[in-house]
C-alpha cells in the first residue's frame, strides 16, 4: 500500500518535541513579565521624594510586574495593578 507507519510516527514525534520547547519558552517568558520590580515614585521619571517626619528622605514605591513597568514607562501613567505599596525612608 506504500504507507510509512514508522515515518509517521517520527514526524508525530518531532511535532511533540516542538510543541514542548514551545510551551517551556513561553512559560518563561511570561514568568520573566511577572517577576516583581520596584517602581520608585509610582511612575518612571516622576519625583516624589519628600521629607518624612524624622527629618529622612522618603519615597513612595509600588511592587509590580516588570510587563507593567514597561507600560508605565511607555505611556507615562500609572496603572493600578501592582503586589504592593509602601514607602522607604533613607
Amino acid at each position: 500500500m506504500g504507507s510509512n507507519p514508522a515515518g509517521c510516527t517520527l514526524m508525530k514525534q518531532k511535532n511533540n518535541k516542538n510543541r514542548k520547547i514551545l510551551i517551556v519558552i513561553t512559560l518563561v517568558v511570561i514568568g520573566f513579565l511577572l517577576m516583581p520590580i520596584k517602581q520608585s515614585c509610582k511612575v518612571p521619571g516622576y519625583s516624589c521624594a519628600y521629607l518624612g517626619d524624622d527629618g529622612e528622605v522618603c519615597y513612595i514605591y509600588d511592587l509590580q510586574p516588570i510587563f507593567i513597568s514597561i507600560l508605565e514607562g511607555y505611556f507615562s501613567k500609572d496603572f493600578p495593578l501592582k503586589f504592593r505599596s509602601g514607602e522607604e525612608c533613607y
